[in-house]
């Protein structure tokens, strides 16, 4: 049996930077094989080289929300000593990464984090298996147990001896 010719129709367009972008985009997030991390680096590409740093601007033009941005690009954002930690980088989701930056939160708390992440690499690299999950417990582990929640600081009031006393505290707390 003979091949038979297939033809295309092909339609070329002259794109801007920012247009490819945004159709490479619509594509990417409908592609279950791109990791969270490959994704989070394009972001934080784009949001440099074409919307000059614009957080705001970038997402209204990708129609998605500056929270839902900010979740992506928090994940370029990782130092490389904690990306190091993860036998690969797009073993990181976006949920490692919340945690994570808030566990690098204090500056203090970044040393002994860098160092727990490079004993982490050590051990994979003499052939230990350590999940994401177990990255991630190990470098909150690395750190000491922060004070529970203090109640809120209250105040209260009353016109007289007599009557029950109103109680205020801060909003958000």
């Amino acid at each position: 049996s003979q091949g038979q010719d297939i033809g295309f129709l092909i339609e070329t367009r002259d794109l801007s930077d920012e247009d490819a972008f945004r159709l490479a985009d619509l594509e990417n997030r409908s592609r279950a094989d791109i990791t969270d991390y490959a994704r989070a680096m394009s972001y934080a590409d784009a949001l440099e080289r074409i919307y000059g740093g614009q957080q705001v601007e970038m997402a209204a033009h990708l129609g998605v929300s500056t929270p839902w941005l900010s979740r992506y690009l928090r994940i370029a954002a990782l130092p490389d000593a904690i990306v190091g930690a993860f036998a690969d980088p797009g073993d990181i989701r976006e949920h490692h990464a919340r945690r994570i930056t808030r566990l690098l939160e204090r500056a203090e708390d970044r040393g002994p984090l860098f160092d727990t992440a490079r004993r982490i690499a050590e051990e994979r690299v003499a052939g230990a298996t350590i999940s994401p999950a177990q990255v991630v417990r190990r470098l909150a582990d690395a750190l000491p147990e922060q004070a529970g929640p203090t109640a809120p600081p209250t105040r209260s009031f009353r016109r007289s001896t007599h009557d029950r006393p109103i109680t205020m505290r801060e909003r958000g707390t």
